[in-house]
């Protein structure tokens, strides 16, 4: 058997096996195969790279379109473009005006101007700027820039500004401590920049607030004082650091009354977000890296994915009742009324939603005991009186508590036990109404039908609920110092296919978890900036600072900074996975005194018990929901054509949702800013590369025998000229 050669001998090649044109070292179709493979390889991995960019910029796309239609004010356009704030007293500057919010002191009227209203100029003497609700800050608070002028007190052109500090900063701010100082620069002119930290005192007192310090600047501005303090705030992010440096930066003077402002930036009218790699003025104050604001676009928002998916299933209340309240079959409290707005969230697709008890609940007997209460407060004790004959409650039972807490709890728990046949409500006029869209009732005009024991004329959207089951007390806890309930209601509407929220547990949150609660403030709906007519849900998020025990019971507190206001109560508070966690719930306000304003939320727990309780199973699965969900998703993902048949699907199966038929036109309306994201051709991709790769290979196989064969042509050719040479000779010697 022959051998194979090795690597380092030549193949023979028969001479029938070598042709003519073995003689070029390649042939022009085996060049042509190589270099279409390689065309084939390279247009595919281009085309998809290609598809891969647009569908990049398709899906940033989505998220912007997605954050305009929850907040249409806030177009791309004009989204980080800065406003100014113009003091004739001769300061300026900018900020981003969808990132923070300004609002300034005209000390000439003491108005109050707000927003793009500080675009004209004015005596402004106080101007504070804080994060907006767009900033995503996630820190305890955001923080704030304070700039106080100070103008009934010029000085001429110098003065000590360790004194003017003194006067002023210190004077504000006496729980802070003055650490270090240096002279700074601002647009010319010199003024003391001073580090302060939270006193020693004042941090045993508040933990949390350790690490709080503050930096203020201290100058003279046309002869008179001018401060800045810059409050970063508690763990705040970088975010809010880096809009604070863009308006210190623009910061500038002039003389006073000038119109002709000067703004120290390229564009007056947009904040230059990408910026230097040199760090600003409060960048080497702080220490903090430099940010492209433009990043924040691109960064995942769970508050605006939690209010477009669940926002829907949240619903504000109305309660309006009108009532004699007899004891003992005789008229005890002629004619109470009341009205109340709450919020509350549908928890299943059959109608049944949740709130608080203080909200939907009107108990004859607790409406007779806060009545009692509020007449002795007034001087008339009859109330308390007969209430304490008919539950039996001595001077001795309230001679056994030794403080006035121990026998207000007494009485309280005394009076509760009054049977419900004894204290009964008669003339009756009830109503308890859910507004499923924005669409609210003339409230004045439901009031007096309530007065009236009239009917009322309902608007669209907006259907009278049942009260199924609650655990509440409404003289509980913050009055008597302990809980004997929890604050929860029950109720159901009629109807199916409601869209529903997810409920979670409390083990899912720790302090610092991020919070996002939906609801209704009634500030937020009733003041003269916004039209009182239309009801939209308002969506505050914040931190979990602590989860505490309720006074007095087993039942869980979270605390936060989340704002909660009056009309907020009943509204849902989502962790980041959109489960909710709680109701928001308690309030309290002890700012007279210094310490602040705690917002408190009732752990869902305590729902679920009511829910337990009156054996009904929840029906969890909604079809609305599911499909509402599916349709944000494809949107997300700039698949527009399927969103809207999955949207379509939504209003079909629940013509009354809020936001469908809005977020149908929205989409509709834009076809320049809606098109569809490709669809990844896998198929095509994967067999253009595979013909791409064997073109490729055949090619080089060709390629490389034909060298083979034309190194073989080459050998034999010279071996037959040589032999030919040979008898030439033996030729010529014959």
């Amino acid at each position: 058997m022959a051998k194979k050669p090795t690597k380092k001998q030549k193949r023979s090649y028969k001479a029938e096996d070598l042709k003519s044109h073995h003689s070029k070292a390649f042939r022009k179709r085996h060049l042509s195969l190589l270099i279409l493979s390689v065309a084939i390889i390279t247009f595919t991995l281009l085309s998809l790279y290609s598809i891969k960019l647009n569908n990049n910029n398709a899906l940033r796309s989505a998220k912007d379109l997605i954050t305009k239609f929850i907040d249409p004010e806030n177009d791309k356009e004009t989204s980080y473009q800065s406003d100014q704030v113009i003091s004739s007293f001769g300061f300026s500057l900018l900020y981003n005006s969808f990132r923070l919010q300004a609002s300034g002191l005209d000390s000439s009227t003491n108005s109050i101007y707000v927003g793009k209203e500080l675009n004209e100029s004015r005596p402004y003497s106080t101007i504070k700027i804080s994060p907006s609700s767009n900033s995503n800050t996630t820190g305890l608070t955001g923080g704030y820039i304070s700039l106080k002028y100070y103008q009934d007190n010029p000085l001429g052109v110098s003065a000590d500004l360790a004194k003017l500090e003194a006067q002023y900063v210190s004077v504000d701010y006496p729980n802070f401590v003055l650490q270090s100082s240096s002279t700074e620069e601002i647009d010319g002119l010199d003024f003391l920049k001073s580090n302060w930290s939270l006193s020693d005192n004042e941090k045993h007192k508040q933990p949390l607030a350790s690490d709080l310090s503050l930096i203020s600047y201290t100058g003279l501005v046309n002869n008179s004082p001018f401060t800045v303090v810059v409050n970063s705030g508690l763990n705040s992010e970088d975010e809010v650091l880096s809009l604070f440096e863009e308006a210190l930066d623009s910061l500038s003077f002039s003389a006073p009354s000038s119109l002709n402002i000067k703004i120290k930036t390229n564009d007056s009218a947009q904040i230059v977000t990408d910026r230097s790699s040199t760090l600003s003025l409060l960048d080497r104050l702080t220490f903090t890296k430099s940010t492209n604001a433009q990043s924040f676009l691109n960064e995942n928002n769970p508050s605006e994915r939690i209010s477009l998916l669940y926002g829907p299933a949240v619903v504000k209340i109305y309660n309006f009742y009108c009532m004699d309240i007899n004891l003992n079959s005789k008229i005890f409290i002629p004619r109470s009324c009341s009205a109340t707005t709450g919020s509350g969230f549908l928890v299943s697709s059959d109608g049944y939603f949740a709130t608080n008890g203080h909200v939907v609940v009107n108990d004859p007997l607790s409406i007779a005991i806060t009545y009692a209460f509020e007449q002795i407060n007034n001087g008339n004790s009859f109330y308390f009186s007969q209430l304490a004959s008919a539950s039996g409650l001595t001077q001795a039972d309230l001679d056994s508590g030794s403080t006035n807490k121990d026998k207000l709890k007494i009485a309280i728990d005394k009076f509760y036990k009054i049977p419900t046949n004894r204290v009964t409500a008669s003339n009756k006029s009830e109503s308890i109404l859910v507004g499923l869209g924005e669409q609210q009732p003339d409230l004045s005009k439901l009031l007096e039908a309530t007065k009236l024991n009239q009917e009322y004329t309902l608007p669209l959207k907006t259907q009278k609920a049942e009260l199924i089951g609650y655990n509440y007390r409404e003289v509980d806890g913050a009055q008597t110092g302990v809980f004997t309930a929890s604050d929860v209601a029950l109720l159901k509407i009629s109807g199916s296919n409601y869209p529903n929220v997810k409920l979670g547990d409390i083990s899912s949150i720790v302090q610092g978890s991020n919070l996002n609660i939906i609801g209704y403030p009634g500030a937020a709906s009733t003041n003269p900036l916004v039209e009182a007519s239309q009801s939209i849900a308002t969506l505050t998020s914040g931190k979990v600072s602590a989860i505490k025990t309720a006074s007095g019971s087993d039942s869980k507190l979270i605390e936060t900074d989340a704002t909660i206001g009056h009309g907020n109560s009943g509204g849902p508070a989502f962790n980041d996975s959109g489960e909710v966690v709680g109701i928001a719930t308690y309030t309290i306000d002890g700012s007279g005194e210094g310490d602040g304003v705690y917002n408190y939320i009732r752990d869902i727990a305590d729902f679920k018990e009511v829910v337990y309780e009156k054996n009904i199973s929840l029906a969890k699965s909604s079809s609305t929901q599911k499909t509402w969900e599916d349709a944000i998703e494809l949107i997300y993902e700039a698949k527009y054509s399927k969103a809207l048949i999955k949207l379509e699907e939504v209003r079909s199966l629940y013509p009354d949702h809020p936001k469908v038929d809005s977020l149908i036109s929205y989409i509709s309306q834009r076809p320049d800013q809606t098109e569809d994201v490709k669809d990844f051709p896998v198929l095509i991709a994967s067999i253009a590369t595979l013909v791409g790769i064997l073109i490729l290979t055949l090619a080089i196989i060709l390629i490389i025998n034909h060298g083979r064969r034309h190194s073989a042509y080459l050998e034999q050719s010279r071996v037959k000229n040589i032999n030919e040479d040979k008898n030439g000779i033996q030729n010529i010697q014959v």
